[in-house]
Parts: C-alpha cells; sequence; structure tokens
C-alpha cells in the first residue's frame, strides 16, 4: 500500500515538472493586434511597426510603437516576469502613443501569461492582450 502511494506520488510530481518546461521565445516578434480596455487595434498598419526581441541573456528589447525600451526577464512555464523596464521618452503621434501605453501595459514589471503557436506569440494581462507574429 505504501508502495503505490509512493509511486503515485512521484508520476504526480514528474506530470507536475513535465508541465513547467520554458518555452521558446527567443527572437524578434512584430505586433499584430492588440486589445485592452480602450483599444482594440490591428497594428500592422501603423506608422512604426511595434516589436519585441527575447535574448538568450533573458533580456527583452524593442520598439513600444514609438519608443525604445528594454528590461530583464525570466521564464516559468507560460509565466513571464519582467523586471527593471526602462522606456525613452519621445513624443509621436496620439495613435502610436495610445499603441505605446497599451503594449507597456504588459512590458511594465509584472507578471504576465506568455504563449507561442506556431509563428504566433501572444503576451496577456489581466488588462491587455497583444499578439505578435515572428
Amino acid at each position: 500500500m505504501m508502495r503505490s502511494k509512493y509511486i503515485w506520488f512521484l508520476g504526480a510530481l514528474m506530470i507536475g515538472c513535465g508541465n513547467a518546461q520554458n518555452i521558446d521565445i527567443s527572437g524578434t516578434w512584430y505586433l499584430q493586434e492588440l486589445s485592452d480596455g480602450a483599444l482594440q487595434k490591428d497594428v500592422r498598419a501603423s506608422e512604426n511597426t511595434p516589436f519585441v526581441q527575447f535574448e538568450e541573456g533573458k533580456t527583452i528589447n524593442g520598439n513600444a510603437g514609438c519608443n525604445q525600451f528594454f528590461a530583464s526577464y525570466s521564464l516559468k512555464g507560460n509565466n513571464i516576469n519582467i523586471k527593471g523596464a526602462g522606456l525613452t521618452r519621445m513624443l509621436c503621434s496620439n495613435e502610436s502613443m495610445a499603441i505605446e501605453d497599451s503594449l507597456m501595459n504588459i512590458i511594465r514589471d509584472g507578471v504576465s501569461q506568455i504563449y507561442v503557436n506556431g509563428d504566433k506569440l501572444i503576451m496577456q494581462n489581466a488588462q491587455t492582450k497583444a499578439v505578435f507574429h515572428r
């Protein structure tokens, strides 16, 4: 009886650990769609196409629509924890600034969900969802 409990526990532990594998998000991803409570936009036709680049050294950088940003991140399963986010401070069109504000809602310090499905990467938190493509 004790042995079967032990085997069951080890099996459950292995399944739990298997789900915690990190996904491959490395490389450059271009923003395609962005939605939050105030904005729902296909951004492919915007002035500057926002992008994110995930580096091997656990850093993230890119363009948020107007300004350049940078941060560090850690990844655990489908949770991405972004820390130390910084942003240049240029002023752009109202449209670019609205896109940037929404995108930075995900990129600013905090934990978001992240998923990869083929050539699409989805980042989302409680307020905002961003869909990127390679």
